[in-house]
């Protein structure tokens, strides 16, 4: 656009019912004294039928486009505060020439500014009149969630994992928009059932769809061959409703290329990353694509974010937060509160301790809430212990140096166990085959605190100060206690439970977690 900016304003200023019928202007560079002294200048100031103003910013090149929200902001904010307006009463319009630097903080402002905001794309000739396109840029919501499982690579050798590891860590690299978690791992224990003792886990996070398309079709297939390892159509077993999910697809069928007789790879529930993390030995995880190659994350950021531990994992949230980050607060708030839906006692406790908080305190959050008593109960049956048995941990740090922590965990009421489990069973699931689905999928715990309950135990919180964290609907206060009976207490005080509970399981063909 070669035509002078004052020019192409005026223009406007006289069309203005080409961008909205009912703006009439109010000043063309309508001057306004900012609180420093400096003067500063509106481009077009309009106001409509129903007496709201439009502020209207024009740019005509990247480099005058990049102040445009800077000044949009500044401008309302001094109408607002000088001339007493409501922020419903003030519009924000940018009309520019170009779009390629301007869209993407233009759609973080329409998203999060107070006040009504539109784009428009100018193309302007001299006497001609002005055309407007609006831009609606799409506004990309951050998103550190991993994909629901991850692949699990398993090798009957050393070197041939760390072949593969190498190919495929330099097939990721190529593949900038595609983020990704890789995590080698060795295992030397004594589970029989391990017969490929080596691998590495590969957890896929979401991306720009476009671009992550773009860079595989850069990417010629490899050679197919029936000695290669064929996952087939169980792929489609572990795929869902993201479209990342047929990104990772195509990625395994076209660039991963295992000999049959050195190993194969499975998709696995994301939680039980962790679970394998526990037994097996494990490198440093490395991350790829654009959301790692900066380097913002750390090796546990990026081993909780692989974990899902942020809110992604069904039983696992680890975390720490500040209400001095309001955002970040509020949003882990949330996130607890989905991840405790159906633990209501301990989501009320950790409520209370976040609404009890001070500004300045740091809270460290480590819970543990898998919901599944009469499993852990099946693993004490067969192993005399449990990976099952729930934990609570929030550390609340205060700015004189002095902390309150707090400890959470099944407690036991001494209370009489006469309701033997199969009788538990009929009253809280519609049928065998509906608890068996339960305890296989991990997915159905609605009906878990108040079967706890049922044989006496409950979920409670104690504290550091030695109270107790009580709950009267939804008020929660400390209260003096004498001593809980833990879940050790429990356990060894009902042998026969226990047994019932194995032979139950036995039953239904149900093993151990």
């Amino acid at each position: 656009m070669k035509v002078k900016e004052s020019i192409i304003r005026e223009n406007i200023s006289e069309n203005l019912y080409l961008l909205d019928k009912s703006l009439k202007l109010v000043a063309q560079e309508h001057y306004i004294k900012m609180p420093d002294g400096k003067k500063a200048f509106i481009d077009i100031l309009a106001k409509d039928d129903f007496g709201c103003f439009t502020v209207i910013e024009l740019k005509k090149s990247n480099q005058t486009a990049r102040s445009a929200i800077q000044q949009l902001l500044k401008y309302a904010n001094f109408l607002k505060r000088k001339n007493r307006l409501e922020e419903s009463q003030i519009r924000c319009v940018i009309l520019s020439a170009v779009w390629d630097e301007l869209e993407d903080p233009f759609s973080e402002f329409v998203e999060f500014s107070q006040y009504e905001s539109k784009g428009y794309l100018v193309d302007y000739e001299k006497e001609k009149l002005p055309v407007f396109t609006e831009v609606r840029p799409e506004y990309k919501q951050g998103n550190l969630s991993p994909l629901h499982n991850f692949i699990f690579f398993e090798f009957n050798t050393k070197d041939e994992r760390d072949k593969l590891l190498k190919e495929f860590e330099l097939t990721l690299k190529s593949l900038p928009s595609v983020n990704s978690v890789l995590i080698e791992m060795d295992y030397s224990g004594d589970d029989l059932n391990i017969i490929n003792p080596f691998g590495f886990a590969w957890v896929l996070f979401t991306g720009d769809i476009d671009n992550m398309n773009l860079d595989i079709s850069k990417l010629a297939p490899k050679k197919v061959s029936p000695k290669f390892f064929n996952a087939g159509d169980i792929i489609s077993l572990w795929a869902g409703e993201l479209p990342e999910f047929n990104i990772r697809s195509k990625i395994l069928l076209e660039q991963v290329r295992i000999n049959n007789s050195a190993g194969e790879y499975t998709g696995l529930a994301l939680h039980s990353l962790n679970n394998t993390l526990s037994t097996w030995d494990y490198s440093t995880p490395v991350g790829f694509g654009v959301m790692f190659d900066d380097g913002l994350f750390d090796e546990d950021e990026i081993l909780s974010l692989a974990c899902g531990f942020v809110g992604d994992h069904p039983y696992g949230f680890v975390t720490q937060t500040s209400p001095q980050r309001a955002k970040q607060f509020n949003f882990v708030r949330k996130k607890i509160d989905q991840f405790l839906a159906f633990n209501e006692r301990w989501k009320v406790i950790v409520n209370h301790i976040f609404q009890q908080s001070d500004k300045s305190d740091v809270i460290k959050i480590n819970i543990f809430n898998p919901l599944n008593f009469l499993g852990m109960i099946n693993d004490v049956h067969k192993t005399n212990s449990s990976k099952r048995i729930p934990s609570l941990n929030i550390t609340v740090e205060k700015e004189n140096g002095t902390s309150l922590q707090y400890y959470g965990s099944l407690f036991w009421t001494k209370k009489k166990l006469i309701i033997c489990p199969k009788e538990t069973i009929f009253k809280l699931f519609d049928s065998n085959d509906d608890f068996k689905l339960r305890y296989l999928t991990n997915n159905y715990k609605k009906n878990e605190v108040s079967l706890s309950e049922r044989y006496g135990l409950s979920y409670e919180v104690v504290c550091s100060n030695g109270k107790m964290l009580a709950i009267d609907g939804k008020v929660c206060d400390f209260v003096d206690f004498e001593k809980l009976d833990n879940l050790q207490d429990f356990l060894m005080s009902n042998d026969h439970f226990i047994d019932q509970v194995g032979g139950l399981f036995d039953e239904l063909a149900i093993g151990v977690g």
